[in-house]
């Protein structure tokens, strides 16, 4: 999944990984409220791009969960810093994930 899922319901059966890719290293993952439907699978990975400018935001932000039980979740992520000194609008600013696991 990347930042254009925002928004969206991903579907998972019980033993799924999910891998959310986000593109920009400001990007912050929050964590799951105790839930039996999804847990992190891992630390969050960031990978910035070699050729951007410092303060750019330049890179991939990436978490990755495992659907172990069924019910729904919702994985989000959030960054105030669209790009070098650029605040994010409200809808720039917030990336939401329904994940629905079924057996």
């Amino acid at each position: 999944m990347t930042d254009k899922s925002s928004g969206t319901t991903m579907s998972l059966h019980v033993g799924d990984r999910l891998r959310v890719v986000l593109g920009s290293t400001y990007w912050r993952f929050r964590g799951l409220p105790t839930n039996p439907a999804v847990k992190s699978a891992g630390s969050t990975s960031i990978r910035p791009d070699r050729d951007c400018l410092p303060g750019g935001g330049c890179g991939t932000v990436v978490h990755q969960y495992s659907a172990i039980g069924t019910g729904r979740a919702t994985i989000t992520a959030t960054r105030t810093s669209c790009g070098e000194a650029m605040a994010c609008s409200p809808e720039q600013g917030k990336f939401t994930l329904i994940v629905s696991v079924s057996a």
